[in-house]
Parts: structure tokens; sequence; C-alpha cells
């Protein structure tokens, strides 16, 4: 059963993916580049941290999973580059620090062996991914996310708890809690910029 579940939770995250490529290449919404790239990093770092300590018996599943959610994030970081071009770089001094944290982060799992720790360093980075993106709902005008695709993803983060919480991996209870308030935590940004433009049309 918890088979089963991460291999619905990983076949919405593809789903998700697919839309909001399409919504990018749409100029529909207008996506972070600094969040994607931190996002990309995060889980090509936590794919060398967490497999080397996870003994339950939904590895082999959550492996596959990983490596699709590696592939999905730097297919988006990819499409960025090519939407935003040079652009895309132009990072400001919070992204900056954000991405000097990885660089500090990766430098401790290759000197310390401590994957552990990293791993749990790295689940606080994947928070810190989401800041640029709520920052941007904050300043625009506009809602510059799709509901659909990260209600998508909400869904399949509330789904891991499951497999999270019924079996005997820290670090799976770590990543599937932290995804899904993380995730919640944007939608509520969402709703709120939704509701404060209705607010500015209906006052003129």
């Amino acid at each position: 059963m918890r088979e089963y579940a991460v291999l619905v939770a990983s076949i919405l995250y593809g789903v998700a993916t697919i839309v909001y490529c399409i919504l990018a290449v749409r100029r529909k919404i207008e996506p972070v580049f600094a969040t994607w790239l931190i996002f990309g990093i995060a889980i090509f770092l936590g794919l060398l941290t967490y497999f080397s300590q996870s003994q339950d018996s939904t590895s082999a599943i959550r492996y596959a999973s990983s490596i699709i959610d590696f592939f999905t994030v730097w297919g988006v970081v990819l499409l960025l580059l090519i939407l935003q071009k040079k652009s895309a770089w132009r990072f400001n001094r919070f992204q900056a620090i954000c991405l000097a944290v990885v660089a500090v982060i990766l430098v401790f799992w290759f000197v310390s062996k401590e994957h552990v720790i990293s791993n749990l360093l790295l689940q606080s980075l994947m928070v810190v991914a989401y800041f640029p993106t709520i920052n941007q709902l904050r300043i625009s005008k506009t809602n510059t996310e799709s509901f659909l695709v990260w209600v998508m993803i909400g869904i399949g983060s509330i789904i891991l708890l499951y497999p999270a919480y019924t079996g005997k991996d820290l670090l799976s209870r770590v990543y599937a809690t932290r995804a899904t308030i993380s995730i919640l935590t944007l939608l509520v940004m969402m709703l709120w910029v939704e509701i404060r433009v209705k607010k500015l049309k209906g006052g003129h």
C-alpha cells in the first residue's frame, strides 16, 4: 500500500510538472528561476545523502520517485533558462545567499559525511526555495502561479504522509511534512493575492 502511495504521488508530480511547463511556455504563469534552481540543487544533493541512510522497505520506490523528481525539476530549470535566457541568472542578494548556502552544504557533505544532518539542512533549503516565489506573489499585482499545478503537488505531498508515517524512515517524515506545509503556505499566499486583486478591482 505504501509503495502505491509513493507511485501515485510521483505520477501527480509528473503531470503537474508537464502542466506547469505548458503554462510557462504560454506565458500564463511567471515562474521564479531561483526557486526551481534551488529545488534542483537540493534534490540532487538529497539523492546523495538520503539513500545512503535509508533502510525502509519502500526505499526502491522512493529512490525511483526521487529520480523522477530530479528529472522533472531540472526539466523546469532548463525550460526557464530557454524562456528567460540571461535574465534568469540575475539573482538578487537573497537568492545569492540561498545559493551560497547550497555550496556550504555540499562542502559539508563531502567533508563530514554526516548524511542525516546534511539531509535535514537540505530540507531547510527546500523551504527557503519557496521564498523567492512567495516574495514575487507579495509584490505582484496578479497571481503569477497556477492553482491547478500546486494543488496537484500538494495532494501528492499529502499522499506521501501515509508511507512516511507508517514506515520507520525519519527523513521521509521530515520530507513529506516539510513539503505539505510549504505547499499549503504557498497556496494560502496565492489565495491572498487573488483576494487582494479582487478587492482592488472592486474598489475601482
